[in-house]
């Protein structure tokens, strides 16, 4: 099977390894926020919830057409990868909406960074990690989420914080694994 949680959608497939013939497959639609200008929110509950529901959907389709789930031996995930999530260790709920890739709101930070450059260029980082800057790197989504959201911070002072894409979200929602 697979799992496509983008940012429109969430998907799963399920599929013959011997042919690649999709035999069941569900996709449920996703609503983003824009609460300001630039900003893209998602609502982190809903879009385990899509997930969970696309793969319950796909085990019931299989079901009504004679198919083993039990042959269901993998799963795959991909996904929107830089959307970022901070979530309770004690209680598994969200501390925060989900930060999605195409907000810009970490500008700031950026420009910030950019300032502390020796050549104060976009490109500073480029012959290090491939990239410039960009405002979809989780790691300014979690210190804007740090230094925005006192929820955030508090549960980081507590140490109870995970803070992930929503690749780990969705495993960790998944899983019930949770250490």
């Amino acid at each position: 099977g697979a799992i496509d949680q983008g940012t429109s959608s969430s998907r799963f497939f399920v599929y013959k390894i011997s042919s690649g013939e999709i035999v069941a497959s569900t996709q449920v639609e996703l609503n983003q926020e824009f609460p300001k200008e630039e900003w893209v929110e998602m609502d982190p509950e809903a879009v385990a919830e899509s997930v969970i529901f696309c793969i319950n959907k796909c085990v019931e389709d299989m079901k009504s057409k004679g198919l083993n789930v039990y042959k269901l031996h993998r799963i795959g995930l991909t996904n929107q990868r830089a959307t970022t999530v901070a979530w309770s260790k004690s209680t598994g709920k969200p501390l925060a909406k989900a930060i999605v890739w195409l907000d810009t709101r970490t500008k700031s930070i950026i420009d910030n960074f950019i300032l502390q450059c020796p050549s104060q260029d976009n490109n500073y980082l480029r012959p290090r990690c491939g990239l410039p800057f960009s405002t979809c790197f989780p790691a300014l989504h979690i210190r804007w989420l740090i230094d925005n959201v006192p929820s955030v911070k508090n549960a980081i002072d507590e140490d109870d914080c995970l803070v992930g894409t929503i690749d780990s979200w969705l495993i960790y929602k998944l899983t019930g694994v949770h250490q």
